[in-house]
């Protein structure tokens, strides 16, 4: 079963409001938002993710899904298919539609056969494959007690606004998403040590971290020469 989004909550919804730095001046605080993506959107944060996102998240350089026209491809249209879920967030500056972050959500659930996209590229499905037996290693949903949870298909902040605290704020803004929607449980494959240090501070839970050298032990699938990180974490935060 394919979760979807209740109608009664809007589209978009504004889940968190902070102050932090801005661009070029770090003593002058302004105010961002975190909400929902729309439609109208879709493609400018299919852009942001090429240009802030592909060339630099560990696991798509290691492979070069970049510079490779099918994975490419093929990431692209996986990216459209999750804003259709109507759960990728987007920050934005006050008094502005530039993208300074993008972070691309969905619901995993139990029955999650008809969540998987099958795609032809074998540097993507060997990014998608790896990353399934880590989330099946530590298996969520016996752990957790849990038939569904937000997981998290990648994060990029603008590179102008790096720096400023917008992952963590991005970060802090699924929790009152999931309240909203009664999910009690979210968990993301950190492959960013900042990440993965960010996400520590607010309290997930490391469940499991396995280096990129004990992965390639499994075959070809599961190798990325010349990675930038040393190891990969399953990291949850659980929803009280």
């Amino acid at each position: 079963m394919v979760w979807t989004r209740p109608t009664s909550v809007p589209l978009p919804t504004i889940w968190h409001e902070f102050q932090a730095p801005d661009v070029g001046n770090t003593d002058n605080l302004v105010s961002y938002r975190v909400q929902d993506l729309t439609p109208d959107r879709y493609e400018d944060m299919v852009r942001h993710f090429l240009n802030h996102y592909l060339g630099e998240e560990p696991e798509c350089v290691s492979k070069g899904i970049s510079t490779d026209a099918l994975a490419r491809q093929e990431m692209t249209q996986y990216w459209r298919r999750c804003f259709s879920r109507n759960l990728t967030l987007v920050c934005y500056k006050e008094e502005s539609r530039q993208i300074v972050g993008g972070n691309i959500l969905d619901v995993r659930t139990v029955q999650r056969e008809a969540d998987v996209m099958k795609v032809e590229s074998e540097k993507l499905n060997g990014i998608f494959i790896s990353n399934e037996f880590l989330t099946d290693t530590v298996d969520l949903f016996g752990r957790y007690g849990v038939q569904e949870y937000l997981t998290d298909y990648g994060m990029a902040v603008h590179r102008e606004y790096r720096g400023k605290g917008i992952c963590r704020e991005m970060l802090r803004a699924r929790i009152p998403l999931c309240k909203t929607f009664g999910l009690r449980l979210t968990s993301t494959n950190f492959t960013n040590l900042g990440a993965q240090a960010v996400a520590a501070k607010l309290g997930y839970r490391c469940d499991l971290e396995m280096s990129y050298d004990e992965l390639a032990k499994r075959g070809p699938l599961f190798s990325y020469p010349g990675i930038s990180a040393k190891s990969t974490k399953v990291m949850s935060l659980v929803i009280d």
